[in-house]
C-alpha cells in the first residue's frame, strides 16, 4: 500500500480516486472518517489519503496525481454567460451551474 496523495477533504480525494479507477489503478481512500477528529489528531493524520494497492501501479498513479494537481491549479481564464438564466459560469464549465443549460462559447 502506497500513499500517493493527501487530500484537503473527502471530495478532493474522491475526485482523484475516480480518475485512478478510470486508469485501472486499484486504489482507495484511507482515513475517510478521521476528519471528524481534526484537532484531536495530528493534522496529516486526520486528512483523507489516496492509497494505491499494487506496487506496479505506483508510478502511473504519481503521474496521474501530478496531472490532477496541475488541473486544480489551472486558472480559469474567463466566463460564459447562460442564454437561459443569464448567470455566469467559469469558462471550463459545459453546463450552467444554476439551471443546467448547455453553455456556448465564452462571451
Amino acid at each position: 500500500m502506497h500513499v500517493v496523495y493527501v487530500a484537503r477533504d473527502l471530495w478532493e480525494a474522491q475526485l482523484l480516486l475516480d480518475q485512478l479507477i478510470e486508469l485501472w489503478i486499484k486504489a482507495r481512500i484511507d482515513n475517510a472518517l478521521c476528519l471528524s477528529a481534526y484537532g484531536e489528531l495530528p493534522y496529516l493524520a486526520s486528512r483523507p489519503r489516496v492509497v494505491v494497492e499494487r506496487d506496479s501501479d505506483v508510478e502511473r498513479a504519481r503521474v496521474a496525481v501530478r496531472e490532477f494537481e496541475a488541473r486544480q491549479k489551472a486558472d480559469v481564464q474567463g466566463v460564459k454567460r447562460c442564454t437561459r438564466c443569464g448567470d455566469e459560469s467559469p469558462e471550463n464549465f459545459e453546463l450552467c451551474w444554476k439551471c443546467g443549460e448547455e453553455l456556448g462559447a465564452g462571451r
